[in-house]
């Protein structure tokens, strides 16, 4: 058990199998943008995508938000819910082992994400889109949508489009300029 302050709020984590020395490192990766512009409050609903181990889920989970975190990496998936129960917060999270796509398929790391270390996500996954999911869910409310999926950012997001239009939630969406230089255009 790792103890963790992260945006304000204080919780633990497990060292994780797939990544050990990152599954606890990755709660200071971006802590001051986090600081800065992670605020989920009691009673926001978030939607995770690319959750991980919790770096943006705990805090949230922390500040008293509902949290639907999605995860497609099964050893990752299944650390993300052992840090979830060692908080106490299973009646507020939603752990979800497939990813969100701009179309229900079966994707592997490697086809979009070059750069992912060899030998740590190479199973494939399904994934769907977020439209199809918050459907499925009848989800109510959306306060807050965070990406963070290796270069596949703009997928999720063309299959999301509904939902974020109805919602209209604050976004946070990581772009690999290094894969795409113009990504950041094409996501605004």
């Amino acid at each position: 058990m790792n103890p963790i302050t992260a945006s304000g709020h204080k919780f633990n984590v497990v060292t994780g199998k797939t990544h050990p020395g990152y599954s606890v490192s990755t709660f200071d990766e971006e802590a001051a943008f986090r600081d800065e512009h992670w605020r989920p409050a009691k009673g926001d609903t978030v939607v995770d995508i690319g959750a991980a181990y919790g770096a943006y889920t705990l805090p949230a989970l922390a500040a008293g938000a509902t949290v639907h975190a999605f995860e497609p990496v099964r050893d990752v998936c299944a650390d993300l819910r052992r840090n979830v129960d060692l908080n106490g917060w299973r009646e507020r999270c939603a752990v979800y082992e497939f990813g969100l796509w701009d179309s229900l398929a079966t994707v592997q790391m490697k086809d979009y994400a070059p750069h992912w270390p060899a030998g740590t996500a190479e199973e494939a996954f399904t994934v769907d889109t977020l439209d199809n999911w918050a459907t499925r869910t009848e989800l109510g409310r959306l306060d807050w949508l965070k990406m963070d999926i290796e270069g596949a950012e703009e997928r999720a997001l063309r299959g999301g489009l509904e939902t974020i239009e109805r919602f209209r939630p604050r976004l946070i969406i990581e772009c690999h300029t290094f894969l795409d230089a113009g990504i950041v255009e094409t996501i605004r």
